[in-house]
């Protein structure tokens, strides 16, 4: 026996409140109802049907329509002179519904976002400020009724081109021969190019020459050719639109290949922190290498050395969120002159204001309140709340900028993951050193140190009595290639005065310092006392030296045989009890008559 489904079809029906029924069919599950009507009330059922009839139909659904927006109103932009525009409007033509206001939105075309304005519908007209010289800006226009925003009017503009008026950015060395460079860098910043950037111009010379070489490209990169080897040559670089050419980038210095000479001497020469008046460089160089030649550090119209066997340099003194180029060269020839070059931008001064003690009242023991700056922004990642004591090592410390935070960070990262082993090891070698109290995604008012809480896996220790601390606050910045820090300034001494709180011996970091110490410490006392004992038992005493001496006295006077033995071989109790020689009573009796030998007792008899 053959069968076969029966088809059925969707049969949906509507109507207007108040209205006749209206049907429409549909083999699908979804159904577009056209025809309506603007900010009616439908009513909208559903029923399926075969060949044999209709089905139930669904329980009704009440829709809405919503109301006719309004049509595109006219608009008329004119640039005008100092980078602004007068944008002016009238109201759309096609208007259903009262007229709410309008909204204007407009960006750069290499833009992402629309900047968004919203007038009233008496407004007319506005004027934009701020726009790039030789740029496209891209416009939009709509008006609003009580249904919302209608259709768009939309319009482009083109600002006059002008010189760039800034220079490229991060110029730096990718490639060194010992005839040749290669050079790359940056088209300046969007606000300052003024226009299409159509050519740039390298300009170089030897330094030990005033006579300038220019080199020309349309490309963010060029290899310049024709070189001496083993020569240093100072480089620029300046951008040009249709109306000529910017202002010349700061200069680099590169040094060619001596022949022969060793390329890729150092490697991975890079940015490992940046703070606001400090950034930590660090690099890479063969494991044999042990020169007594230093590096040398170029950046910015200064220079410092650097010894030959160390891989990383804090370089202080730098200005907050100013842009930086720095070359890292050696002097020995055959170790190539230039080795890398990186720039980096110094981040800008958000933390101000330094933690202060807040002083409300009685505080527990270990513990200590601070009030926290204050920093409102939306570029910050985490918090770091950082502990140090005040020690001798510790005082020359101006700033956070004399300390080197990537590795506080890292060290204090690894030993939380790792445990106390890492820790140990850590603490062994230098102690106390400072430690990261709290990881916080945002600042509170207030803050508890020695609380002895872990905060995102970081333990905010008690603080031991008695001692002088100092803390400050460390902010990791988003969208920065490197690790980016704003830190604020150090806060005054804070010494806990809680009697009778230090810090706990169970600590496992103390453990592993005191522990070998108290160990030497037994074992010298061990050692003392052994000799003492040695030596007690080697020196005679006063009543040995006693009974030794009359027994000398007694074999120097006595012939008898058996007192002899006697006094040769004496018991324990005789040695304790040792008989009076008549020698001792010969000075008692002196007097009553005279003595001529010393004799034992048994002999007088």
């Amino acid at each position: 026996m053959f069968f076969t489904r029966p088809s059925f079809k969707k049969h949906a029906t509507s109507r207007a409140a108040g209205g006749a029924w209206a049907d429409e069919e549909s083999t699908d599950y979804e159904a577009y109802i056209t025809g309506l009507q603007a900010e009616t009330t439908y009513s909208v059922t559903v029923a399926a049907y075969t060949t044999k009839g209709d089905g139930a139909r669904s329980k009704a659904k009440v829709v809405l329509t919503p109301g006719a927006v309004p049509g595109k109103p006219t608009m008329l932009i004119s640039t005008t002179i100092g980078n602004t525009a007068l944008i002016q409007w009238q109201p759309p033509k096609e208007m259903v519904g009262e007229l709410m206001g309008y909204r204007l939105q407009y960006k750069r075309e290499e833009e992402r976002n629309f900047a968004v304005r919203e007038f009233r519908k008496t407004d007319d007209h506005f004027t934009v400020t701020g726009l790039h010289k030789g740029a496209t800006y891209l416009f939009r226009l709509s008006a609003r009724n009580r249904a919302g925003l209608g259709e768009e009017y939309t319009k482009e503009i083109t600002t006059p081109e002008d010189v760039p008026s800034s220079y490229p950015q991060n110029l730096s060395v990718v490639g060194l021969t010992a005839t040749a460079t290669t050079l790359t860098w940056e088209p300046p910043a969007l606000a300052e190019r003024n226009g299409r950037i159509v050519q740039y111009v390298v300009v170089y010379r030897d330094i030990n020459s005033q006579q300038n070489h220019t080199n020309s490209t349309a490309n963010t990169t060029l290899t310049i050719h024709g070189l001496q080897p083993d020569t240093t040559y100072d480089i620029r670089v300046r951008a040009f639109t249709n109306k000529g050419g910017g202002p010349l980038s700061p200069s680099i210095q590169s040094r060619t290949m001596s022949e022969g000479g060793i390329a890729g001497f150092t490697k991975n020469f890079g940015v490992k922190a940046v703070m606001k008046s400090s950034v930590l460089l660090t690099w890479e160089v063969p494991e044999n290498f042990n020169s007594p030649v230093p590096f040398k550090i170029l950046y910015n119209q200064h220079s410092v050395e650097v010894p030959g066997h160390q891989r990383r340099k804090l370089i202080t003194r730098l200005q907050p969120d100013t842009d930086y180029s720095f070359v890292l060269m050696s002097r020995g020839s055959s170790a190539g002159g230039l080795q890398q070059q990186v720039s980096i931008r110094t981040a800008p001064d958000l933390l101000k204001t330094k933690p202060l003690h807040t002083v409300s009242g009685p505080e527990e023991g270990g513990k200590l309140k601070v009030k926290l700056p204050k920093l409102q922004s939306s570029n910050v990642k985490w918090y770091y709340i950082v502990v140090f004591p005040v020690t001798p090592q510790t005082q020359s410390w101006q700033s956070p900028e004399d300390m080197d935070l990537d590795e506080l960070l890292e060290v204090s990262s690894a030993a939380d993951s790792s445990g106390v082993r890492r820790r140990r090891r850590r603490h062994a070698q230098d102690v106390p050193r400072p430690y990261i109290a709290a990881k916080l995604l945002s600042l509170p008012e207030e803050f508890t140190l020695g609380d002895e809480k872990r905060y995102n896996g970081f333990l905010n220790k008690a603080l031991p009595s008695q001692q002088a601390y100092r803390c400050f606050v460390v902010a990791a910045l988003k969208n920065s290639d490197s690790k980016t820090f704003a830190a604020s300034p150090f806060s005054d001494p804070l010494v806990n005065l809680s009697p009778g709180v230090s810090k706990s011996i169970e600590d496992p970091e103390m453990l592993w310092v005191m522990g070998p110490v108290l160990a030497v410490v037994l074992i010298i006392i061990i050692v003392i006392a052994i000799l003492l004992f040695k030596r007690k038992r080697t020196s005679p005493s006063a009543k040995d030296e006693h009974s030794a001496g009359v027994k000398d006295c007694l074999l120097a006077h006595s012939s008898d045989p058996v007192e002899m033995r006697r006094l040769n071989y004496q018991t324990q109790g005789m040695r304790e009890h040792p008989p009076i020689s008549i020698c001792d009573l010969a000075d008692t009796l002196r007097d009553s008559r005279p003595m001529t030998a010393c004799a034992s007792p048994r002999s007088m008899r």
